[in-house]
């Protein structure tokens, strides 16, 4: 439907963005990880500055990535909300003719609002559960990627 396709249009990035997340969250997970375990030798050698520089670039990296990911999020909930509403009025829009003309009874107008809005939302999957699918998606990504390395050590 018009709904999905521009659902996938707005978010296509959104899978990709995901996958970078996940990647930016571990790689400064790892930094504070080492950080911690060799605090004492970056200590004696005085390497504070250089490993704090290390871990706010990381960092900054995963809030850049997570604000991208904020805008295109955004963007794509712009268009579902406005999506949502339409399809309210819609139905309404296209039988109250009839009813003015005084063809059918309101209860019509109200059932036809009621049938359309139910088999277009059973339609509108991908429009509603866009986001959940695309975190999902980045998640398989990486757990395929960790299936594989494992896979190929034995």
């Amino acid at each position: 439907t018009f709904g999905s396709l521009t659902t996938v249009a707005l978010g296509k990035t959104l899978v990709g963005q995901n996958a970078q997340q996940l990647l930016k969250e571990a790689d400064l997970r790892y930094s504070l990880v080492r950080l911690r375990e060799n605090a004492e030798s970056i200590a004696f050698y005085g390497g504070e500055a250089r490993e704090a520089e290390e871990v706010g670039a990381r960092l900054d990296r995963a809030v850049a990535n997570k604000r991208e990911i904020l805008g295109t999020q955004r963007n794509l909930e712009f268009f579902t909300t406005a999506y949502t509403y339409l399809v309210q009025i819609l139905p309404v829009l296209v039988v109250s003719p009839l009813y003015f003309a005084g063809t059918i009874e309101l209860g019509v107008v109200t059932q036809s609002a009621g049938a359309f809005n139910h088999v277009l939302n059973d339609l509108s999957l991908i429009v509603n559960q866009f986001e959940g699918l695309s975190s999902f998606s980045a998640g398989l990504g990486r757990l395929a990627t960790f299936v594989e390395r494992m896979e190929s050590y034995c």
